[in-house]
């Protein structure tokens, strides 16, 4: 992307108050398609833009591996209006989601993990991911939530009693 049409893209989110992207790279049609769109970082200052936003919804529905970093994406941004977000089918770095909540911890209501395994780091492939949600649901415990959805874990603490 170059930076004239950054600069647009950026122009144009300045007012949204609710942005989805998905990559989906098991449909040629996918709704974005992250590769021709730029790097993490102009994803990152194209979100940053949208300084109103209320509602964050990213899913990715690509292995671990290929999925953006959530701090690469949502950089160290407070979004003082986001009342609700939903991350799915990819894998996060339990800190980097924690960080993330801890930021919108006074904002956030509503918060939907879908298919969202936990990792520690992602070179290493954890062989259980499990024991990383017991420190998250500390970290949602803290949250003033209206409404929470936990759904399709691999793994979870729930079904690895």
């Amino acid at each position: 992307m170059s930076p004239s049409e950054l600069a647009h893209t950026c122009n144009a989110f300045r007012n949204l108050t609710a942005i989805k992207l998905k990559k989906n790279n098991h449909n040629l049609d996918s709704e974005i398609d992250w590769e021709r769109s730029g790097d993490s970082h102009n994803i990152a200052r194209v979100l940053s833009a949208a300084r109103n936003l209320i509602i964050l919804e990213l899913a990715f529905y690509v292995y671990y591996i290929e999925v953006p970093r959530l701090e690469a994406l949502a950089g160290i941004r407070i979004w003082q209006n986001l009342r609700s977000l939903t991350l799915g089918d990819s894998s996060v770095k339990e800190d980097e989601l924690a960080n993330f909540l801890n930021r919108h911890e006074h904002f956030m209501r509503n918060l939907k993990l879908d298919f969202l395994p936990l990792l520690k780091d992602f070179d290493e492939i954890d062989d259980d991911p499990a024991k990383h949600w017991h420190g998250l649901y500390r970290r949602i415990s803290h949250l003033n939530l209206a409404s929470l959805e936990i759904f399709s874990m691999s793994r979870s603490p729930v079904d690895s009693r």
